[in-house]
């Protein structure tokens, strides 16, 4: 379903009427919630709150609290676990292919631990970075939230420094030797990129008030956010906001309830936020250079941000279902991780064509080996024409060629849960690519 940019019809519902409207008797439902040496086992965070196998923090099945103060704390708690599965592979690297897999080395980020780990092909663990998130946020409230235990996601910079994000803290920049450069406490989570003059988009979320959602109760305010390469924020514009901003935004009825009708507060679930790198052909077309591609996991959307003008210049619903990680590809199509539309507990990876919703390709497991991460995943169309696939739940990752071959796997060698019965959350895996400046690297 395209949500283009259309007039939008005198008297129509804006998407918070059409909120408000549904909320009265939806809201009420339940919530979704550097040497030569082998990749080794890391510390184990402590296990207690992994043992569940849930994969939300404060959002159980537990009727929605009266008391505003306790669904703001519980909102504020809002994070992932550091694993949800049973390890059943022992942790490694696979090279399926030598002469197909592409060359350049992996940035793998984990739940086991708050560190980065710059992984060869081969499997070799060559740098870490790491620093405890009180080390880096004096500040956060005592208690001991899994999210604050790891990283979940992180991205390299040529000179070595490493941005990082502890989810719904904020994020760090670190020094090559794990030094910390600055920290910035603005409730970051799921993802951040840079632009090429170093500036840094990210997604925030704030708890408040916004009575035409829910009169009563406070709910999860999304942001895309811009910091200097300093870690100041530069300026910040509200998602729901410019969904208000964008003209034509058609929201089907069925899915709107049936996001109101599961979530407590959590109503966008924004997870993704990349940087628009070139301008594209077809439906599109407006899209430039330096808009933000965004995922709004609860209701079902990606969509370009003109975070110049504050609206979205395109938006796309689709057969998939708690999607991760959208990416325009150079040839107009997109790209992503369907956490759900193949099926009971199964995934698949999505490209499709934008001007005809037609699917180019897709890739979902073998029958004997199916894909399947109720949360999280990512997805990286490489140069090679190979798409580096990460289970995030399942703990591994792979490259998997156009004809459907897996080519290269990691599975994850970190074990969290009260006996290390669970694999680590593998919250993701970047291939840099193979000319990525490394003189840093001692």
């Amino acid at each position: 379903m395209l949500c283009s940019d259309l007039p939008r019809g005198a008297g129509a519902p804006t998407l918070a009427a059409r909120c408000a409207a549904l909320l009265a008797v939806l809201l009420l439902g339940t919530t979704s919630g550097c040497g030569d040496e082998a990749v080794p086992a890391g510390p184990r965070p402590d296990a207690s709150p992994a043992q569940s196998g849930g994969r939300w923090l404060g959002t159980g099945e537990a009727e929605p609290s009266g008391d505003v103060a306790a669904r703001t704390a519980e909102l504020e708690s809002i994070g992932y676990l550091s694993g949800s599965r049973r390890a059943e592979r022992p942790g490694g690297v696979q090279v399926l292919d030598p002469a197909r897999v592409q060359p350049g080395l992996n940035l793998v980020v984990s739940g086991h631990a708050p560190e980065a780990m710059l992984v060869s092909n081969e499997g070799r663990l060559l740098h870490r970075w790491t620093i405890a998130c009180r080390e880096a946020f004096p500040g956060v409230p005592p208690g001991d939230q899994p999210r604050f235990l790891y990283f979940r996601r992180a991205r390299l910079l040529p000179n070595g420094d490493l941005l990082a994000i502890f989810e719904g803290t904020g994020i760090v920049r670190l020094r090559a030797d794990s030094s910390l450069v600055w920290a910035w406490p603005g409730h970051a989570h799921h993802d951040l990129d840079v632009r090429p003059d170093g500036r840094i988009i990210t997604l925030a979320r704030d708890v408040r008030s916004v009575p035409a959602i829910d009169p009563v109760n406070p709910i999860l305010v999304e942001s895309v956010v811009e910091l200097s390469p300093d870690g100041v924020e530069l300026r910040r514009v509200g998602l729901l906001e410019a969904l208000e901003n964008t003209e034509g935004v058609e929201v089907a009825d069925a899915r709107l309830k049936a996001v109101l009708a599961e979530t407590r507060g959590d109503v966008m679930h924004a997870n993704t936020a990349r940087i628009v790198t070139q301008a594209c052909g077809g439906p599109l077309a407006p899209a430039q250079a330096g808009d933000v591609l965004v995922s709004l996991r609860s209701l079902g959307l990606i969509g370009v941000l003109d975070f110049e003008v504050g609206r979205f210049r395109w938006l796309r619903t689709g057969d998939w279902y708690g999607q991760h990680q959208p990416q325009l590809l150079p040839d107009g199509h997109v790209l992503l991780f369907d956490n759900g539309g193949g099926g009971a507990s199964r995934s698949r990876v999505l490209e499709f064509d934008p001007e005809t919703d037609e699917i180019t390709w897709q890739w979902s497991g073998t029958a004997d080996d199916p894909l399947w991460s109720a949360t999280c995943g990512s997805v990286q169309r490489l140069p090679s024409g190979d798409t580096l696939i990460v289970e995030s739940d399942g703990g591994r990752a792979l490259t998997v060629a156009a004809d459907g071959h897996i080519v290269w796997r990691f599975d994850s060698p970190w074990r969290t849960g009260l006996d290390d019965e669970l694999v680590a959350t593998l919250f993701d895996v970047e291939r840099l690519p193979d000319d990525f400046p490394l003189t840093w690297l001692r």
